[in-house]
């Protein structure tokens, strides 16, 4: 059973309350205040951040510039592409998937990525609690553009660049969960329509934000069961399997 998409915002909400966060909105209030981050989670010094996926996220005309992409690689005799079927980044060239990456990259660092590190950094002074850990939530909601695999590539590809000093873009990001709410997957094998969690922390040694990941995904399927009064399928997320989850 999907959540309508109008709702994700209230469905996450009311889930990081009873899992024992509080909304940022009922701790601090103000007419000029910054844009601040959704959630803090107190006892594990986290402050996280929701963002969805949704129709518009790469620009209205974002399928149009797609598929002058995708006839650009075939003039070029780089790709060939037979009827309507959905190009994946797994099966392009390389020199294909730097080009979408480059198409993809400015909406999803200006919608998405930018956005969410200001509010967890704004929100970590409105705090006055500079060594907090801030968590993207994201969730496609309505934008089906990209498949599960495909959104995490490209997520996971723009966090993974650095400043020329360096130092790591969007620093205040330190772990990414990705799951399926709104819109649901098929998985080969299994025959019913499925939602799935993902991600961890962008430091391999940093074992809080991997836990505190772990936790609440295990919080995460009690309380769908819970709110929605039926098991809910739960899969092992591994990478191999993300590959092949394709949204309905």
């Amino acid at each position: 059973m999907a959540i309508a998409r109008t709702a994700v915002e209230q469905f996450f909400g009311d889930f990081v309350v009873k899992s024992g966060g509080q909304l940022v909105s009922s701790i601090i209030s103000g007419s000029t205040l910054p844009p601040n981050a959704d959630y803090y989670f107190r006892d594990s010094a986290i402050i996280g951040e929701l963002k969805c996926l949704q129709i518009d996220s790469f620009g209205l005309n974002y399928q149009v510039k797609l598929q002058e992409l995708v006839d650009s690689w075939m003039e070029r005799r780089l790709y060939v592409l037979y009827g309507r079927t959905q190009i994946d980044i797994r099966q392009v060239p390389p020199i294909c998937q730097r080009e979408w990456m480059d198409l993809i990259g400015a909406p999803l660092q200006r919608n998405l990525l930018a956005p969410a590190n200001r509010q967890i950094r704004e929100t970590k002074k409105l705090l006055n609690l500079p060594n907090l850990k801030g968590i993207l939530f994201l969730s496609s909601d309505g934008n089906n553009s990209l498949q599960p695999y495909d959104v995490m590539y490209f997520v996971s590809r723009t966090l993974n660049k650095t400043r020329q000093d360096g130092s790591r873009q969007y620093s205040n990001i330190d772990g990414i969960v990705y799951f399926s709410l709104s819109m649901l997957s098929r998985l080969p094998d299994i025959p019913v329509p499925i939602q799935f969690w993902t991600g961890g922390s962008r430091d391999s040694n940093d074992m809080e934000t991997r836990e505190f990941i772990d936790r609440l995904e295990e919080l995460w399927y009690k309380f769908q069961c819970q709110t929605i009064g039926q098991p809910m399928p739960r899969i092992e997320t591994t990478k191999d399997t993300l590959r092949n989850l394709k949204f309905i």
